[in-house]
């Protein structure tokens, strides 16, 4: 009888759980800033997959845009930068500094209105201008850009495939402790490939690192790997 009442408990939790995350998408689809901000930190902070934060970083782009407060970003750490460029911006404006960021635009920045030309936050989708942005970002040193600019080089709309393109970006990343990128790696060193030649070592290293960064599935992998 315990052990129902417990199951009964587990499940009345996790459905109010669901029934409150719907809720709160339904009314941040529809335009609610504060629910785009809410269910973003909770993508962000309370999940350790990477889908669940570029969800997040969607949601904080489009709450951006909507509101015209550059200090949404302040919520997310590595976007910090972004912030000491102005307080505000006004989206529809001719110098808008996310629609139009000049030369000594933050490589962060140019990170966002990448982002922005991508989903169509605030302007209309371009692709052509999602990948300039993206590079200009990643050329700058952005980790986050420099991991997306190498996963443009697996074929997409705008870039034709590259592996040797995707395995440059990729070590960038992996230099500026781009935990997913060091997953990456690790994952290339562990199988068949034209980029590099199976390193077990190496590969456990890479694994370390980047579960030390935070990647969940590293530490899962690393993990699997040891006890066989």
């Amino acid at each position: 009888m315990h052990l129902r009442l417990i199951f009964l408990l587990f499940c009345l939790f996790h459905f109010n759980v669901k029934a409150d995350t719907d809720a709160l998408l339904q009314s941040a689809n529809s335009g609610n800033i504060s629910a785009q901000l809410e269910l973003a930190d909770h993508y962000f902070y309370s999940s350790d997959s990477m889908k669940s934060r570029r969800l997040a970083l969607d949601l904080y782009v489009k709450a951006l845009h909507q509101s015209g407060n550059l200090t949404i970003l302040e919520r997310v750490e590595f976007l910090h930068p972004i912030t000491k460029v102005t307080s505000k911006l006004r989206v529809n404006g001719k110098n808008s500094v996310l629609i139009h960021p000049n030369n000594e635009a933050p490589a962060e920045l140019l990170y966002v209105a990448a982002i922005s030309n991508l989903k169509g936050y605030g302007l209309k989708i371009n692709r052509a201008k999602y990948n300039q942005l993206l590079n200009r970002s990643a050329n700058k040193g952005f980790g986050v850009a420099q991991f997306s600019l190498a996963n443009t080089y697996l074929g997409n709309d705008v870039q034709k495939t590259n592996m040797s393109m995707y395995f440059y970006w990729l070590l960038k990343a992996v230099e500026n402790k781009h935990a997913q990128a060091t997953y990456q790696l690790a994952t290339l060193y562990l199988s068949t490939n034209s980029l590099v030649s199976k390193n077990k070592t190496r590969a456990i290293k890479l694994l370390i690192e980047s579960a030390r960064l935070g990647n969940k599935d590293a530490e899962k992998l690393h993990k699997s790997i040891t006890r066989s």
